[in-house]
């Protein structure tokens, strides 16, 4: 971001049963040519369910000034169970706060199971306005986000584990904190009224060539 502050913060719990995950993304696209390394954990706090845990890993690269694409893989365990998943998304620039005072963001991600393919959808859709805006609280500066994400399984979800039984629906609260130049710290909370998501990630900004 302008204030230092790595511009892209990526994506959360893709497949998660029961649960819609987490957006990890601010509203400010990185820049065109701007490559990241993501890794991130979560916990899904789900009413009358277990507490799935979900780890992924992503790559992101700035393919435009207003859009960013990435490619990620992950894995959710529950009941000792484990499901392996990757896909594909796209996080696209609406408005920039040089004329708006807030960055304004479309983020959009489809995901698709690898193993128990039986105990989960055919896939999995996921898209969230995001709004952000870098601030500086005394000595630290730091960028806060929020919107609004919606979930949706598509394909057969009656009685499968790894699926929630219909679409999610969860604000977002996020914070991005920079450790260093290239590496940043982000924390998200999105509260829902079936499940509560609460995530940490580290995001690392490749040196441009």
């Amino acid at each position: 971001m302008r204030a230092r502050v790595p511009r892209l913060v990526l994506l959360a719990a893709f497949s998660v049963p029961f649960a819609g995950g987490q957006a990890l993304f601010t509203g400010e696209t990185s820049g065109k040519g701007v490559s990241s390394l993501f890794v991130a954990a979560n916990a899904s706090f789900v009413r009358d369910f277990t507490t799935p845990a979900n780890f992924w890993t992503a790559y992101t690269r700035g393919v435009h000034d207003r859009l960013d694409a990435f490619a990620f893989y992950g894995a959710t365990a529950i009941f000792g169970q484990v499901q392996h998943y990757g896909g594909l998304g796209s996080n696209l620039g609406i408005l920039k706060r040089a004329r708006h005072k807030v960055d304004v963001a479309f983020l959009s991600f489809f995901s698709t199971p690898f193993n128990h393919r039986d105990q989960a959808a055919t896939g999995f859709a996921t898209f969230a306005p995001i709004v952000s805006r870098p601030v500086r609280l005394r000595a630290c500066q730091m960028t806060l986000y929020g919107g609004y994400l919606r979930s949706e399984p598509f394909g057969r979800r009656a009685n499968k584990l790894f699926t929630p039984p219909e679409g999610t629906h969860n604000g977002i609260v996020g914070a991005v904190l920079p450790v260093s130049k290239s590496l940043s710290l982000i924390a998200e909370y999105d509260p829902g009224p079936s499940q509560q998501n609460l995530g940490l990630a580290l995001l690392y900004t490749l040196p441009r060539r």
